[in-house]
């Protein structure tokens, strides 16, 4: 069971680029499309947040796979989980409130939509650059070690 989990941890890494790829273009579309030229960008607002709030999930889980059986984390490592959950959470909200709400994209981008897709790529980013500096960083520290 723990090659298991060892195996099935490291789709982390992988997995990962999908979400943080729909969730970096997200702004870029919102912000296209409140010009005239990115109207036909506007339907499209609704898939970015969908599929990278479907994929944010596993996301989360292979990577809390890759803590199972480790006795010491790095606090810089914590704080990415830590931001990888809330980044889950608000994307999981803002999901369900553009399914309830379902906004008229070809009318106009809503304001909430604006700042939820703002709020989205500082999210990630912030998220992103924890993680990836701590496999890639100066400060190797990954689970506590050297």
């Amino acid at each position: 069971m723990a090659v298991l989990i060892e195996q099935l941890s490291k789709f982390h890494f992988i997995v990962l680029h999908f979400p943080v790829a729909l969730l970096s273009l997200l702004p870029v579309i919102v912000i296209a499309a409140l010009f005239p030229f990115g109207k036909i960008w506007r339907p499209t607002i609704p898939y970015f947040v969908h599929f990278g709030t479907l994929f944010i999930l596993p996301t989360v889980v292979f990577g809390q796979l890759l803590l199972v059986g480790r006795d010491t984390i790095a606090k810089e490592l914590l704080l990415h989980q830590g931001l990888g959950y809330v980044t889950a959470g608000f994307m999981m909200l803002f999901s369900i409130l553009l399914f309830f709400k379902k906004p008229d994209f070809e009318k106009e981008v809503p304001k909430f939509v604006i700042a939820m897709a703002l709020l989205a790529a500082l999210l990630v980013t912030i998220t992103g650059h924890l993680g990836g500096e701590s496999v890639h960083g100066s400060f190797f520290v990954l689970f506590g070690g050297e």
